[in-house]
């Protein structure tokens, strides 16, 4: 299908034993692993492409003016190890709609907001 130019996303039906929540990221390792996607078509198929199928390409699924701002941030670099984005020990801030939902484990003073409007939209 990826030969063919055929669109495929990650996903599936998550809370079960088998699948519990918060394992998405694997994911992304199977598509790069024995999918041959290449880390950073892995996460375009899990962000830009996921926002194309939810019909909001426009306002999910990207880091631009005018998008929801919701993000995982990661000490390291999933496009040379796309596995760190599973190691929760690496996971140093979380933003839903344009504020931290989950603070950086430093204490640094972090503002609540980064460029974002009261929708979650970045300005």
């Amino acid at each position: 299908m990826k030969r063919r130019g055929i669109r495929i996303l990650p996903g599936g039906d998550y809370g079960f034993a088998w699948t519990p929540h918060g394992t998405y990221a694997r994911d992304l390792e199977h598509f790069v692993n024995l999918l041959g996607f290449t880390p950073m078509e892995a996460i375009l198929s899990a962000t830009a492409l996921g926002g194309e199928i939810m019909m909001q390409p426009d306002f999910l699924g990207k880091i631009l003016p005018g998008y929801a701002a919701d993000m995982v941030l990661v000490d390291g670099n999933p496009l040379e190890d796309i596995t760190i984005l599973q190691d929760k020990s690496k996971i140093v801030g979380v933003m839903k709609e344009g504020r931290y939902f989950r603070e950086f484990p430093t204490g640094d003073p972090i503002p609540r907001s980064i460029g974002a409007d009261a929708r979650g939209r970045f300005t």
